[in-house]
């Protein structure tokens, strides 16, 4: 796949981001569920750095410690915000 975001402590997600507002939208796809993205984003430790990989071009995303939203959008695609704390 050629989406992927790379948490602080190296968890990878296949998907994107999507900086709006002053929120990041995360786009997950592939075999994480809405508990494991849960897991792995409510941990301000782990989101305080989302290096994100989008067809070859690579963005950081930096101090996004607070999720606000998980959502199972149906046909395995989960949607996360995070806010700056």
């Amino acid at each position: 796949m050629d989406e992927w975001m790379t948490l602080n402590d190296g968890t990878q997600m296949a998907g994107h981001a999507v900086e709006f507002n002053g929120q990041l939208f995360l786009y997950v796809r592939g075999e994480m569920g809405l508990a494991d993205v849960f897991q792995a984003l409510i941990d301000p430790e782990r989101t305080k750095k989302i290096t994100a990989e989008r067809f070859g071009v690579k963005t950081i995303y930096r101090g996004y410690k607070k999720l606000t939203a998980v959502r199972d959008e149906g046909g395995g695609l989960i949607t996360a915000v995070l806010n700056k704390a």
